[in-house]
């Protein structure tokens, strides 16, 4: 059993079907010469790792590398084919841009439903609402459908529910590379302070640089296992 803020994974597999044909054409072709239509592809192929509360960590690789599929996993949208997964307490994912948005709502209605979706109370969520809104910096749409926020305006509005849940892990793909570069400080001000806390962080990024100034140990992902786990010098 671990600890609130923990995560551990212990030979972790994945797999999704992918499919050959993009048209009925191509499909009936395939069946007349009696080839398959789909096949089995291998996401992750025995992922392990312990990550400990308090910890900033990076999560690396290339395209398809399997990184998305990792944080779904330790998120609970996804669960694995094999291994073990166990995972502490609260966690906030904010995995795409529109995670948990709903575009025909509006930002307020947005905010606290996702707020709720994530742990708080409906009175907790209403008396943090103006704190996720300034953060947010939406105040001027905040009734108006998600669905005409920029990807940034709905980047930092998820972000900002996010990190006001008080979530024992939270987990963080690419949203920053969205957002302004005043922005984008705030929110890893805000990650720092979470994780001095012993708030657990997990960034996916592409970006070298933010991985090497945020993070204090990088985990790359390749070809679906686990290529390297050393710390940051920062």
């Amino acid at each position: 059993m671990v600890s609130a803020g923990e995560i551990l994974l212990d030979d972790v597999h994945k797999s999704f079907r992918a499919y050959h044909s993009r048209s009925f054409k191509e499909s009936a072709i395939r069946i007349v010469r009696r080839e398959p239509l789909t096949e089995r592809r291998q996401v992750l192929r025995g992922v392990s790792l312990r990550v400990k509360p308090g910890e900033r960590v990076g999560i690396i690789g290339k395209n398809g590398a399997g990184k998305s599929t990792l944080f779904r996993i330790m998120s609970g949208i996804l669960q694995p084919e094999r291994g073990v997964i166990d995972v502490g307490g609260r966690v906030s994912p904010l995995i795409e841009i529109t995670s948990g948005l709903v575009l025909d709502l509006t930002g307020r209605e947005n905010l606290l439903l996702n707020a709720v979706l994530l742990g708080l109370t409906r009175k907790e969520a209403n008396d943090r609402f103006d704190e996720i809104v300034a953060f947010a910096g939406v105040a001027e749409f905040i009734d108006t459908p998600v669905r005409f926020y920029s990807s940034g305006m709905q980047a930092r509005l998820g972000f900002a529910v996010a990190v006001h849940v008080d979530a024992d892990i939270i987990l963080v793909d690419e949203t920053l590379a969205v957002g302004d570069v005043a922005f984008q400080a705030r929110c890893l001000e805000k990650m720092r302070s979470l994780a001095d806390g012993g708030v657990t962080v997990l960034l996916v990024s592409h970006d070298p640089v933010l991985v090497a100034s945020f993070c204090r140990r990088v985990i790359e992902i390749g070809d679906g296992v686990v290529v390297s786990d050393q710390p940051t010098t920062n």
